[in-house]
């Protein structure tokens, strides 16, 4: 019997093509990283990821700290503005950027050591602060308008008796300024406030100035901390999820 030459060249280039198929798998999986190297990248990433948030949220901690010295002054001397909450937005400035630091010191303890347990809680918290800071940052944004102003301190200052009187003249000693939409509209029989103050800015203007001095920066701040936050929670998210598929479910224990 005669051997069909046919058929054994085309044994022949299957197997070659077999053996080159199997040789060219060999080589991509050799360029791929191994488990323990891409976990030691994720780890060095999250790790860095969390230095660069813990130093931005010291920055969001000392604005806090600034901000709350000043309301409490406003506080204490101001009383016709008790009434907005500039202690309580500044002891919440202050207690997201501590939040946030403890939260990026999980984040480093997990990428360093590889513990899908801190990095769960670095990812969660990180996400809640977040929002937070989005919404803070909107509040803030709202209460330096003229309605809002208006809407807590006018009625009180225009009303009439010596307390009353007193309270205007604390507020004008403190913001240094005179009547309250206009210089002059305190000066009126029945309000009777003096202003010994030349050339004064209403106290509308000047407390819309002050609150943009310093609570607009605080805005801003919080609200492109988010963003960057934002940012850091997706980029630990997608490498979590290539670690993942990289090789097993497992391949950061907990």
């Amino acid at each position: 019997i005669k051997p069909n030459h046919t058929t054994v060249a085309m044994g022949l280039g299957s197997e070659s093509y077999k053996s080159k198929s199997q040789l060219g798998s060999k080589r991509s999986h050799r360029n791929l990283p191994s488990k323990n190297e891409f976990r030691k990248f994720v780890g060095i990433s999250v790790m860095g990821i969390s230095v660069f948030l813990g130093v931005v949220a010291f920055g969001l901690m000392g604005t806090g700290i600034s901000i709350l010295e000043r309301s409490m002054d406003v506080q204490a001397e101001v009383e016709l503005l008790n009434d907005l909450p500039l202690v309580t937005i500044s002891w919440t400035i202050l207690f997201l950027g501590v939040a946030a630091i403890v939260t990026c010191i999980a984040g480093f303890w997990g990428g360093r050591h590889q513990k899908r347990f801190y990095l769960t809680i670095f990812l969660f918290f990180l996400f809640t602060i977040m929002l937070v800071q989005l919404c803070m940052g909107a509040f803030l944004f709202t209460y330096e308008t003229t309605g809002v102003l208006d809407s807590i301190v006018r009625d009180r200052w225009f009303e009439e008796g010596i307390e009353a009187r007193q309270l205007r003249v604390d507020y004008q000693n403190f913001y240094e300024c005179c009547g309250w939409s206009d210089p002059f509209d305190s000066r009126a029989s029945g309000y009777n406030t003096p202003c010994p103050i030349a050339s004064p800015t209403a106290c509308r203007d000047e407390t819309l100035d002050w609150l943009g001095e310093n609570y607009t920066p605080a805005a801003i701040f919080a609200i492109s901390f988010a963003l960057i936050q934002l940012v850091a929670v997706l980029a630990t998210v997608m490498l979590l999820m290539k670690g993942k598929n990289h090789d097993h479910d497992d391949w950061i224990p907990w």
